[in-house]
Parts: C-alpha cells; structure tokens; sequence
C-alpha cells in the first residue's frame, strides 16, 4: 500500500514536471522566435492590428447606446458590468463608439482595472486551489497565463477572463462543506452562464450528482441574472433581438475565414467547403449536424464518467467545440481541468495522453500561416485543434472502456 502511493506521487511529479518543462520550453522557444522574426508574435493575436482590445471598447460602447439595436450578443448583465466601468468615461465620449473610447483616458482606466481585478482574481484562484510548492504555484500561474489562448484573450479584451472567475469558484467551492460557500458557488455559476451563456451546461453535475435542489436554486439564480438585467435595455422583448444578433455573427464568422475559431463546425467548414469547394449552405448543414452529434454523444457520456476532471474537462470541450463561432479565447476554461488533473492523486500512466492534449491547446509555438486577410489560420491553432479533439475523443474512448467493464462485471 505504501509503495503504492508512493508510486503515484512519483507519478504526480513526473507529469507534473513534464507539464512544466515543456510549457516553460515552448515559452523560451517564442522568445527565441520573437528575437529573429518581432512579427511572428502576431500569430497569437487577432489579424486586424487595428482591432486591438475592441471586444471591451466595443461593448463598452453598446451598453450605453442600446446594445441590442446594434446587434449586440451578450446578455444584459454582461453590459451592466460595462456600464459600471463606463463611469470613467464622460458621456459624449461613450456616443463615439469603441475606438473614441479606446483611445481617451477614461476608457484606458477602465481597461486597466478590469484586467488587473480579473488577472489578480485567477492568480488567486490558481495559488488557492492548485496542489504543490510555491514555486511550483508560481511558475505554474505564470506559463499558464503567458500561454497562447491566454494572449489571445488579453488582445481581444474579452469578458471571458471574468466569466472563467465565476465558473472556477463554482466547480472549486461547489463541494465545499461550508454551506454559505456551496450556495455562493451557484450564485457563481449563474453569474458566469450570464455572462458568456455556455457555463450554464455545468449545471448538469448537481444533476449527475442528484442535487436537485441545488440545480433548482441555481436556475432560479440564473433566471434572475439573466431577465431583471434586461430592465435597464429596453425590456425582455429584447431577447428576440440578442438572438438575432448572435445568428447573425454566427453568419459572418462562417464566412470570413477559418482562423481563430477552434468548434468542430469550423473545423468540418475548412474541410468540406475550403479543401473540397462543396457549397456553403450544404457545408452549414454538414457543420450543424456534427455539432449536434458531438453534443449527443457527450451527454450520454458524461454519466459515466468517474472522474470529476474528466467531467469538467467534457463539459469544457463540448462548450468549446459544439457553439457556431468558439473563438481560441474560449480555450482559457481548460484551466480548471488541467488544475483538477494535475491535482488528482489517482492518476496512471494512461494518463499521459490528457497531458499531450492540454500542452497542445495552451501550446505557444510560432510556426506557419496560411490564408490572407484577418482571419488567417497559424499552426499553432491547428495544434490547439488537435488537442481540443484530442480531450474529446480521449474521453469518450475511455467513457466507452468503463462501460463496458461495468457490463462485463454486472
């Protein structure tokens, strides 16, 4: 029993150690790269150098001149929080649109306090609940938030860094034996599925769990965050509104190229419609069908599951890989499985093959890029690609080899 245990910690540390040297190699690789050729480090940004930060200045923009007239996406508590960043901003600056706003001095204050209270928060999160050292901690939230999907997040200005908070403090206190910390973890839940909407999938784990009661409270908390918000925009009739503005953007991502997506639909778009030219309407179709096979099948997966990383790692893909339009940012929510498997004391050799798939999707290695325009397609995206598809089909292959032991066995 003993040598057992001490076996998996040797375990724990090799892959741990693997993880690291291999982040931090891929780190000094860019480095390096950046040295001989400062361009390449565009590859990890959005194509259009003049774009830069616009998803806050954007947003910032549409909660204070009706968001849903101008074909916003977000649900209105996401530009609640705008609009309480925009108390910075004088008023006749907030009517110009996102780049007046980016460029006065309002608006870069309320850029820099958003990003040092969400960067501060998931560095705090990260020292609290990953296992190890110190330095074992500080290395790790350093290469994890310099890390590819990382940038690529901090470019855009996304509300996402905010709605990864809220989900980590769901799946880290859910299970906390203080009530007043569980009851908080679904207010957090709600918070952070009212946000980016997606996060709202996790409520499946009180269901898989049998907390019935606390799925309940937290779709009432949801309800709540997700309908009063819409007071302050023009009333819940605005909904219909939202919805058409994320079809619409759906529509334009689908044809203004491949690059910075990582779903399955465009991954099957680059394929059937760019390398075989079928026509685009099949090709949506195709898209669609997928993405509904990748949602089904992970589903009925997930109960059979028997590991929480696991769990959360199959939510995390199929977030990622079933909406129309998953850009590279939305890799960031893989954090909370890679600190749940690098935390877990039962892992096996087997295991190794999850640590290949996390490296690749926070991977950072400048190499080619194919396609004109903004939206090209770099090979670090494909490797980030592969990795997401990876976790997915790894999941299920070892969801399935459960099963059929328990079959076996019943």
């Amino acid at each position: 029993m003993i040598k057992d245990k001490l076996h998996r910690h040797s375990l724990d540390k090799r892959i741990e150690g693997f993880f690291i040297v291999v982040l931090m190699g891929m780190f000094i690789v860019t480095i390096i790269s950046i040295a001989f050729n400062p361009h390449i480090i565009n590859q990890f940004f959005f194509g259009d150098t003049e774009d830069y930060f616009m998803d806050f200045y954007n947003s910032m923009y549409h909660s204070s001149n009706d968001p849903y007239a101008l074909r916003s996406i977000y649900p209105p508590l996401t530009y609640m929080i705008y609009s309480g960043l925009s108390i910075f901003i004088p008023e006749a600056m907030l009517e110009q649109g996102g780049f007046a706003i980016r460029e006065s001095q309002g608006g870069n204050i309320a850029f820099m306090i958003y990003n040092i209270v969400t960067i501060l928060s998931l560095t705090l999160i990260i020292l609290n609940y990953k296992l190890g050292t110190k330095v074992q901690k500080n290395i790790f939230t350093m290469l994890i938030l310099l890390s590819a999907p990382f940038l690529f997040t901090y470019e855009r200005g996304n509300i996402i860094l905010l709605s990864l908070v809220f989900l980590m403090l769901f799946v880290f206190m859910k299970d906390s034996e203080d009530k007043v910390m569980r009851e908080m973890s679904f207010i957090c839940l709600a918070i952070s599925a009212c946000i980016k909407v997606y996060p709202a999938i996790f409520g499946l784990l009180l269901i898989k769990e049998k907390r019935y009661k606390e799925a309940i409270r937290t779709i009432v908390y949801g309800v709540l965050f997700f309908f009063i918000p819409f007071i302050f925009f023009g009333g819940i009739g605005q909904i219909v509104y939202m919805l058409e503005g994320i079809l619409s953007t759906g529509t334009f991502f689908a044809e203004s190229g491949y690059g910075y997506l990582v779903d399955v639909g465009n991954s099957t778009r680059a394929i059937v419609h760019g390398a075989l030219n079928v026509d685009m309407g099949v090709t949506n179709t195709i898209c669609q069908i997928i993405a509904c096979i990748f949602l089904g099948v992970g589903l009925v997966t997930l109960p059979v599951i028997n590991k929480k990383w696991k769990e959360v790692a199959l939510l995390i893909s199929l977030m990622v890989l079933v909406p129309g339009f998953s850009c590279t940012y939305t890799l960031i929510f893989y954090l909370i499985p890679l600190i749940m498997f690098l935390n877990d004391q039962a892992k096996d050799k087997s295991d190794y093959k999850y640590l290949v798939c996390f490296l690749l999707i926070f991977a950072f290695i400048p190499s080619f890029t194919a396609g004109e325009g903004t939206r090209p397609i770099s090979g670090n995206q494909l490797l980030q690609i592969i990795g997401v598809l990876g976790m997915y089909m790894c999941l299920i292959l070892d969801s399935i080899r459960i099963y059929k032991n328990k079959l076996r066995y019943s």
